[in-house]
């Protein structure tokens, strides 16, 4: 089966998109109350520390990798700083920032989501390959590749579509999804006068996506498929999925 190139030149497109967007802006200033503050030439405990911050000193917050944070000194120096650390210093309003908000932000204003999911295509084995652009607060657009393994017949099946997001800033987000795209079914060699199906294949669905630690969340989704075929009657299928996506 041949997919339409348009697809996969969005594929490729939400793919880079994702990593340019992945910056950050300078947040804030702290002030170091520890009796020092250990300043290392990089994002992880590997790097040196090469310059302390004494108690009383003032930062500025640049940008974050994963649990620690980029901070420049008044003097100009820069270097990295575990987020544990961070959240011993005080605000210019003296008080404590938890920087397990700053994680948990980054999840309710995600922009691009990539995964993949695994679990049942009625009795059958299905996998499934999935990116996400939020296009606005709560749609999504997605694009997914799913290939059903059975004893009888092989499916794939290539759709774009939808996603509402009615909660975005839950913690757990439900959701609740339409798409459309092409379905191919090919029977098993063995059966006899079986033949192979090409269709156009509807679908929707309702899901929910649960934030669990840096980028990741658990995403489980239930999917009812419509294939339309030429015969009398169109097919019908459901899909239970369950799997991790990373996001940007």
């Amino acid at each position: 089966m041949r997919y339409p190139a348009s697809m996969l030149l969005l594929v490729l497109w939400l793919s880079m998109a994702g990593v340019l967007l992945a910056g950050e802006k300078p947040v804030l200033r702290l002030q170091v109350m520890d009796p020092y503050l250990d300043l290392h030439t990089g994002p992880g405990r590997g790097y040196p520390a090469f310059r302390i911050a004494e108690r009383g000193e003032w930062i500025t917050v640049l940008k974050r990798r994963t649990d620690w944070f980029r901070v420049r000194l008044d003097d100009g120096t820069e270097g990295w700083v575990p987020r544990a650390m961070l959240e011993r210093t005080l605000t210019a309003e003296g008080k404590r920032r938890s920087f397990r908000d700053v994680l948990l932000d980054d999840y309710l204003n995600e922009r691009f989501l990539v995964g993949l999911q695994g679990g049942r295509y009625d009795a059958d084995a299905e996998v499934s390959v999935l990116l996400g652009w939020r296009s606005s607060r709560n749609l999504r657009l997605e694009v997914a590749y799913r290939h059903v393994s059975g004893t009888l017949s092989s499916t794939r099946i290539a759709e774009a579509g939808i996603v509402s997001l009615p909660f975005v800033d839950w913690r757990l987000r439900p959701s609740f999804s339409l798409m459309v795209g092409q379905f191919e079914n090919r029977p098993s060699p063995t059966l006899i006068n079986a033949r192979p199906v090409d269709a156009v294949v509807a679908s929707y669905g309702f899901g929910g996506e649960y934030y669990l630690t840096r980028r990741f969340v658990v995403r489980a989704d239930w999917r009812r498929y419509t294939a339309l075929t030429s015969v009398e009657e169109n097919r019908h299928y459901d899909s239970w999925l369950l799997g991790v996506m990373a996001f940007f």
